[in-house]
């Protein structure tokens, strides 16, 4: 639930992440640097992965990340509509329940 009491409301989806400025801070090398950035993951389900470049007055450097940034949630429902709708039509809704968190079975209604 949010703030609000109210179930959240997935909005940000992104096709791509995080163009943006990270200063850097030498580190304990001439060749070593970091920088951090707290961020709030898109609410899209899926891995991001982590590519960075950086320019300096010596040149310019690129880094891929190893590890990726899961974005997951174990409880979603999927609701397939149709492109288009004519009054009076009858219509086929497909609703997909997927339940990843392990709890077993879930017993629900539609209303």
């Amino acid at each position: 639930a949010d703030a609000t009491g109210g179930t959240p409301v997935r909005t940000f989806f992104p096709e791509t992440w995080i163009w943006t400025h990270v200063p850097l801070v030498p580190g304990q090398s001439a060749q070593a640097a970091s920088g951090t950035l707290a961020v709030t993951a898109a609410d899209t389900i899926t891995s991001w992965s982590l590519e960075a470049f950086a320019v300096t007055s010596s040149g310019i450097s690129a880094t891929r990340a190893e590890t990726s940034l899961r974005v997951f949630k174990p409880f979603f429902v999927e609701m397939r509509l149709p492109y288009a709708a004519v009054r009076g039509e009858e219509l086929e809704l497909i609703v997909a329940v997927f339940n990843y968190a392990g709890a077993g079975t879930l017993d629900a209604q539609v209303e």
